[in-house]
């Protein structure tokens, strides 16, 4: 996926946040297909090193999807407006750097693609 030296930036959610996204898309009737988890991918990667504790301000960032993500330093939003808490940053490696988030960003909401009378929302705290 990433074929390119780098460097890069990787907003990686933990376990659980992958969790609460499959849950979230069962809930939905959603499936998550292979060309949904390319897009999910590319949409937590942004060109560049970008240092969390140099982001005390607000910034705007470019993803390989071709969307966009904001950052604070403490916490990202993406572009469905759900905000995820940095809380583990500045992992470096020869080709850039990590930063563990505890949700998965969307670059949108996911639809709700149950039937009539079928399916629920999960109800979770931005």
């Amino acid at each position: 996926m990433l074929s390119g030296a780098g460097p890069y930036t990787v907003w990686a959610p933990t376990e659980s946040a992958f969790a609460d996204l499959f849950e979230d898309a069962a809930a939905n009737c959603v499936s998550i297909t292979p060309e949904l988890v390319n897009s999910l991918l590319l949409y937590h990667v942004t060109d560049g090193r970008q240092d969390a504790a140099a982001d005390q301000g607000y910034r705007h960032y470019d993803t390989l999807l071709g969307a966009f993500l904001a950052a604070d330093g403490h916490a990202i939003t993406d572009a469905a407006g759900r905000t995820a808490n940095i809380i583990d940053s500045n992992q470096f490696a020869d080709n850039g750097v990590l930063h563990a988030i505890d949700r998965v960003l969307m670059p949108f909401a996911l639809p709700n693609q149950c039937p009539p009378g079928r399916g629920r929302a999960p109800h979770r705290a931005s």
